[in-house]
C-alpha cells in the first residue's frame, strides 16, 4: 500500500507548481526508495484529484525498513535546483525543501489591493469633484449670484469666448411688435407735451442767462429782466411759475422747474453732460444752476429698448445671418500676463457677405498681430501682409503715421496703458459686482423658471439654471444699492440712480418689463465645482407690421460667455517667421517698382 504522506506530499508538490524530476529528486535524497517513490506518482496519475492551492506541512512519514535512512539529511542534501526564488519551506519526512508561494494567489491580492486603492481614490475624487453619486447642482437659487462671482474670483487662468450671433426666423406663436397701452393715453401725452414745451423753455432762458453773464458780468436779479432783450417764454402754463434766484452775489443762479411725467425725468438724466452736482433733481423738481447744460426730449415719448430695436430691423432683409466672436486664453493673477486673443465675424445678407479674422498674442512684452481674413474692400492696404504674424515692441513702437503699418505700432503703443487701466479698475468693479451681487441674493431678485437640473453640454456635465427677475423685488435691491453709495466707498453712482425708483414704480416701467419678460431669457451653466462655465442671453425682437419683407419673421439676438480650462497651465507659444515692422516697410518698398527716367 502506497504510504498516505508520500502521495499527498506529492500533490502538493504538483500544485505548488513542481517539475516531477525535482520531487523525485528531493524524495530520493531524504530517503525514500526508488520503487516507493514510484509508486507514489502512479497513484497520484491514478487518483487525479484536484489539487490544493499551495503546498501544505506534513507530519513525519511512518517508520520504513531499516534500509532507508532515518536521520534528518544534511544541508547539502537538501540544498536542490527547485527553483532558486524560494521563500516558504515544507517538511515531509524529515527532510525540509524550499517551495515557491502560490503565484496565483499572490496576484489575486495584488490586483485586490489594486482594486480597492482605486475605488477608494475614485471615491474620493468624485466627492471632491461632485461628480458620479456625489453629483449635485452646487448653488441654489439664494446663492447663486454670490455663488458664481466668489468662484469666479479663484479662476486664476482660463480660456474664453464672447459670442453674438443674430438671425432671422420664422416667428413664434406667441411673438408680437410692441404696443404701448400709454401711447394711447390721452392724459399721459398731454403731460408729456407740456414737460416738452418746458424743456424747450428751459434750454432758451438757459442760454438767455449765459447771455447776459456774457455781456453783464453777473446774472440778472429778475427773469423779466432778460424778457426785455430776450425773447422767451417766463411763465409754466400748467404749474407755478419758474422759480428764479440769483447766488453768490449775482454770480450763480438758481432756476427751478417741476415736471409732469417720469419719463422727462428720465430723459434729462440722460442728457448731454448731466451732472447731479449742477442740477439737481429731487423727485420731479429739477433745479438748474449756471453749469447746467441744455436738455433734449424727443417729441414722442421714448419706446422701450427692444420696440426701439425692432423699429431698427423694420429694414433688414427677410434672410440674414451675422456672428462676431472673440475668444482668448489668460492668467487673470500674473501682473504681466501671457495672452493669446482673435476676433472672428461673418455676416450673410442675401447679396452682401463678409468675414473678418484677426488673431493677437501678447509673449514677453513683445506683442503680435495677424490678418487671417478681411473684406477686400478694407484689404487692398494689408494685402501684403495677410496671414504674416507682424511683431512689435510696444517699449519702441512709433506712433507716426508716414506708413500704414505704423498703424499696427501705434496700436501696440497703447496696449500697454490699456491693460494697466483695465487691472486699475478690476478690483474696484469686482467689489462692485459682490456688493451688488449679495444684495440681489439677500433681495430674491432672481427666481427660477424651473428646477435646476444637469446635463452634457460639449462633452462636460453642468448644472442648468433657467433664471427670471422677480419684479417685486426689483425697487427694494435698487433702493438698497443706493444706500450702498452712502456707507461704502465703492464707486456705485454709476448703476444707482435715486431718481430711477420712480420710474421703476411707474405704470411705463410695468409695460415696459412684462414686455422684457416675455421676450428675453438668461440661462447660467455651472460645472460641478461652482465655477461659471457658460452664461446665454437671448433676446426676440419682433418687428412692426410695418415690415412687409419681414412678414411672420423675427430677428432672434443670442449673447453667449463660455469659460473652459480653468485653473489650467497656460502656454502662449511665440509664432514663429514672425516679421517686425521694419522688415514689412522693407518688404514694401522693395514690392513698389520704379519709373523710368526720361
Amino acid at each position: 500500500m502506497v504510504d498516505t504522506n508520500l502521495v499527498k506530499y506529492i500533490k502538493d508538490s504538483f500544485a505548488a507548481g513542481h517539475q516531477r524530476q525535482d520531487i523525485m529528486t528531493a524524495l530520493l535524497a531524504a530517503g525514500w526508495e526508488q520503487s516507493m517513490v514510484d509508486d507514489g506518482f502512479a497513484e497520484v496519475q491514478k487518483v487525479q484529484t484536484q489539487p490544493q492551492p499551495s503546498p501544505q506541512l506534513f507530519p513525519k512519514p511512518s517508520p520504513q525498513p531499516a534500509s532507508q535512512p532515518t536521520t534528518k539529511p544534511t544541508a547539502q542534501q537538501t540544498q536542490q535546483p527547485i527553483q532558486q526564488n524560494i521563500v516558504v519551506s515544507s517538511n515531509i519526512g524529515g527532510i525540509t525543501i524550499k517551495t515557491k508561494r502560490n503565484y496565483l494567489r499572490a496576484l489575486v491580492i495584488i490586483i485586490l489591493v489594486v482594486v480597492v486603492m482605486a475605488a477608494i481614490g475614485g471615491v474620493a475624487y468624485s466627492y471632491f469633484m461632485k461628480i458620479g453619486p456625489f453629483a449635485k447642482a452646487p448653488y441654489t437659487v439664494d446663492n447663486l449670484v454670490q455663488g458664481l462671482l466668489g468662484a469666479a474670483s479663484r479662476i486664476d487662468t482660463s480660456s474664453y469666448l464672447v459670442s453674438g450671433f443674430a438671425s432671422v426666423g420664422a416667428r413664434d406663436g406667441d411673438a408680437k411688435p410692441f404696443i404701448s397701452n400709454l401711447a394711447d393715453d390721452k392724459d399721459f401725452i398731454k403731460r408729456y407735451q407740456n414737460d416738452l414745451k418746458r424743456s424747450r423753455d428751459i434750454n432758451s432762458i438757459l442760454s438767455s442767462l449765459k447771455l447776459y453773464n456774457s455781456n453783464q458780468g453777473k446774472f440778472p436779479q429778475s427773469l423779466k429782466l432778460i424778457a426785455r432783450y430776450y425773447t422767451v417764454s417766463l411763465l409754466d402754463s400748467a404749474n407755478p411759475p419758474y422759480v428764479y434766484m440769483i447766488m453768490d452775489g449775482g454770480k450763480n443762479f438758481s432756476l427751478t422747474v417741476i415736471f409732469e411725467t417720469d419719463v422727462a425725468i428720465t430723459q434729462l438724466k440722460q442728457s448731454y453732460k448731466y451732472t447731479a452736482s449742477t442740477t439737481p433733481i429731487d423727485r420731479n423738481k429739477v433745479t438748474f444752476t449756471k453749469g447746467s447744460y441744455s436738455i433734449y426730449l424727443p417729441s414722442t415719448p421714448p419706446k422701450p429698448f427692444l420696440a426701439e430695436l425692432g423699429d431698427m430691423t423694420n429694414y433688414l432683409p427677410a434672410e440674414m445671418k451675422a456672428g462676431l466672436s472673440a475668444s482668448a486664453t489668460t492668467d487673470w493673477k500674473k501682473e504681466n500676463a501671457d495672452w493669446k486673443f482673435n476676433i472672428n465675424a461673418t455676416g450673410d445678407f442675401g447679396d452682401l457677405t463678409y468675414k473678418v479674422d484677426l488673431d493677437a498674442l501678447r509673449k514677453n512684452n513683445i506683442y503680435y498681430f495677424k490678418i487671417n481674413n478681411l473684406p477686400s474692400l478694407f484689404l487692398s492696404s494689408f494685402a501684403t501682409i495677410k496671414g504674416d504674424w507682424i511683431k512689435i515692441d510696444a517699449k519702441t513702437a512709433s506712433s507716426s503715421s508716414n506708413d500704414y503699418y505704423n498703424e499696427f505700432s501705434w496700436v501696440a503703443s497703447q496696449l500697454p496703458d490699456v491693460e494697466k487701466s483695465y487691472k486699475e479698475q478690476r478690483q474696484e468693479f469686482a467689489d462692485i459686482l459682490k456688493k451688488a451681487a449679495a444684495i440681489a441674493d439677500e433681495e430674491h431678485l432672481f427666481a427660477l423658471k424651473n428646477e435646476q437640473q444637469s446635463e452634457r453640454v460639449d462633452g462636460r456635465l453642468l448644472y442648468r439654471y433657467d433664471i427670471k427677475i422677480n419684479k417685486n423685488a426689483i425697487v427694494s435691491f435698487y433702493k438698497r444699492l443706493i444706500n450702498e453709495t452712502f456707507v461704502s466707498k465703492l464707486n456705485i453712482f454709476a448703476i444707482a440712480d435715486v431718481g430711477y425708483i420712480e420710474y421703476l414704480q411707474s405704470s411705463a416701467f410695468n409695460e415696459t418689463f412684462d414686455y422684457y419678460d416675455k421676450n428675453t431669457s438668461l440661462t447660467f451653466w455651472v460645472d460641478p465645482q461652482g465655477f461659471p462655465a457658460i452664461v446665454s442671453y437671448n433676446i426676440r425682437v419682433v418687428p412692426s407690421d410695418l415690415a412687409t419683407q419681414l412678414k411672420d419673421k423675427q430677428i432672434n439676438f443670442v449673447f453667449k460667455l463660455v469659460l473652459s480650462d480653468i485653473n489650467k497651465p497656460v502656454v502662449i507659444e511665440e509664432p514663429s517667421s514672425a516679421k517686425s515692422i521694419q522688415d514689412l516697410i522693407k518688404q514694401s518698398s522693395s514690392s513698389v517698382p520704379t519709373l523710368p527716367v526720361f
